[in-house]
C-alpha cells in the first residue's frame, strides 16, 4: 500500500497535469481533456480570434500589457507576436510589437491584413520576461481577451470574450504549436434561444492540426429537430453558418464535432442592433 501511495502522489504530482500526461489521458481517460499543456514550459497560449472586415465590418482587439498587472511592482515591458490566418487557415502575416507597462493598446484588425478583406482568425502571444515566474507556478500567459465587432456606420461595437486555448508560442520560435485536444464526436448545447432574432450566425474556428466536420442541428421549442447544418472547418481556419429564421421555428441548437467545449461565436441581428456572445 505504501508503494501504491507513493507511486499515486509522485504521479498526481509531477505526470498527471504534465505536457505528457495531459497527451496519455486524451486517449485513454473517459473524461475528455479540453486542452493539452505546452511542451515547453515557457510558451504563451493565445485563443483563435475571428476577425471580419469588408465594406460592412470592423475588427478591434484591446490588447494589455498582462504581466505588468500581474507583477506591477517589476513594471515590465511585453513583447508581443500576432499571427494571422485567412479563412481557409493559411498564414497571412506575422507582426511584433511592444507593450509598455501597463499600457492598453486598441488594436484595428485591418492594419494587419495588408489590404485583404474577409474573414479570418489570428492569434496573440504575450511573450514577458516574468516566464521564469510564470513557470515556476506550473501555468502559461494565455490571452482569451476581448475583440470588438462593428458595422459601419453603427455608434457602438459589441464585445465577446476569447473562446478556447487553441495555439501555443515559445519565445523566439517562428511557427506554433496545437494546444486543444480532439476527440471523437462530442455534443455542445449552447444555453441560450434562437427563436428571439431572425437572422443568427454560428461562427466556428478550427484550433486542431486537421479539418474537423461540423453538423449543426436546429430545434423547435418542443425540442423536435427541425434542420441541419453541415460544413468542414480546415485546421486555424473558420466558417460561418448562417440561419434564416424569419418565423421564428428555430428555437434552439446543438453541434457535434471533435472539438472539446467547441463552441461557436453567436452573432444575433435585431431590427435595430446585433449582439455577439458565446452560448
Amino acid at each position: 500500500m505504501k508503494i501504491k501511495k507513493a507511486l499515486s502522489k509522485y504521479y498526481y504530482a509531477h505526470v498527471h497535469d504534465s505536457a505528457v500526461g495531459c497527451r496519455v489521458r486524451r486517449w485513454i481517460d473517459s473524461n475528455p481533456v479540453a486542452e493539452l499543456r505546452p511542451f515547453n514550459a515557457r510558451a504563451a497560449i493565445s485563443d483563435l480570434f475571428v476577425w471580419r472586415c469588408n465594406d460592412e465590418w470592423e475588427t478591434e482587439f484591446d490588447l494589455f500589457n498582462i504581466s505588468s498587472f500581474v507583477y506591477p511592482e517589476q513594471a515590465p515591458q511585453e513583447e508581443c507576436r500576432i499571427i494571422v490566418f485567412n479563412g481557409d487557415g493559411r498564414q497571412m502575416s506575422d507582426h511584433a510589437l511592444t507593450l509598455a507597462p501597463f499600457e492598453c493598446r486598441n488594436i484595428k484588425m485591418s492594419d494587419y491584413l495588408g489590404g485583404q478583406t474577409g474573414v479570418g482568425t489570428f492569434a496573440v502571444f504575450h511573450h514577458s520576461p516574468c516566464a521564469t515566474q510564470y513557470e515556476s507556478f506550473k501555468t502559461h500567459l494565455t490571452e482569451r481577451g476581448y475583440i470588438g465587432y462593428r458595422r459601419k456606420g453603427d455608434a457602438i461595437k459589441t464585445y465577446c470574450h476569447g473562446n478556447l486555448q487553441a495555439l501555443s508560442q515559445a519565445p523566439l520560435e517562428k511557427g506554433f504549436s496545437y494546444v486543444a485536444a480532439t476527440t471523437a464526436s462530442m455534443r455542445y448545447h449552447p444555453q441560450l434561444i434562437l427563436s428571439d432574432s431572425q437572422r443568427i450566425e454560428l461562427i466556428y474556428t478550427n484550433p486542431s492540426t486537421r479539418g474537423q466536420a461540423l453538423r449543426v442541428n436546429l430545434f423547435d421549442a418542443t425540442g423536435q429537430k427541425i434542420g441541419e447544418k453541415n460544413a468542414v472547418v480546415p485546421a486555424r481556419a473558420v466558417r460561418i453558418i448562417e440561419i434564416n429564421n424569419d418565423d421564428g421555428a428555430i428555437h434552439t441548437f446543438d453541434n457535434h464535432g471533435g472539438i472539446v467545449m467547441w463552441r461557436p461565436v453567436i452573432k444575433k441581428y435585431y431590427k435595430t442592433h446585433f449582439d455577439v456572445m458565446h452560448g
